[in-house]
Parts: C-alpha cells; structure tokens; sequence
C-alpha cells in the first residue's frame, strides 16, 4: 500500500463515513446541505484538537474518542476531510439522479 494512502486514507475515510452518517440519519437530505454539515462538523473536530488541556488530553487518551477527535491539528487533514465529503457527495448525487432515472422507466 503507498505510504500516502496510508497517512492520508483514513482522514478521507472518516470525512467520507460521516456524510454516510449524516445523509442517513436524515430525512430527505439535500446533498449540498449534507456536505455543508460534514464539512462544518470536521472542521469542528479539527479545530477542538488546538485545544490541548490536560483534561482534553487524558479524554482523547480513549481510544474511541482519540479515534474520532484525532489529537493535533494538521492542515492535511482538512484537504482530507474535504476530498473525503466531496466524494461521497457526488456518489449521493449519483444516486439521486439514478433514482429518478429509474423512476421515470417505470
């Protein structure tokens, strides 16, 4: 596996299960307003990982909060979060306009 993928990959993993997440929970999600959100809540975490208290420490010292909170801020990670929502942004379009292609046959 190239060493990019392996440093990189999961960061676009994550962005790209979130919007999974998110476009699931809701309703009827809009895709523009799922990538927004996406992209608001990586930025969110990415922002809190400034942070660097003791106690914010010892929390991301979990290893499922450490998972999903990360522990330093890189600006490589926001390029990942966004290359991450954006794909699965337009797999959602896809679909979308699959569905209602497929509507129309029927």
């Amino acid at each position: 596996m190239p060493s990019w993928m392996i440093l990189y990959g999961g960061d676009v993993l994550w962005a790209g299960a979130l919007y999974s997440l998110l476009a699931l929970i809701v309703r009827r999600p809009h895709p523009l307003g799922t990538l927004r959100w996406t992209l608001a809540i990586c930025l969110g975490v990415e922002l809190t990982q400034l942070y660097q208290e003791a106690w914010a420490r010892q929390l991301r010292s979990i290893p499922l909060i450490g998972y999903l909170l990360g522990h330093g801020f890189l600006w490589s990670d926001l390029i990942c979060y966004m290359l991450g929502s954006l794909a699965m942004n337009r797999v959602h379009e896809w679909m979308i306009r699959r569905a209602k292609f497929d509507q129309r046959q029927k």
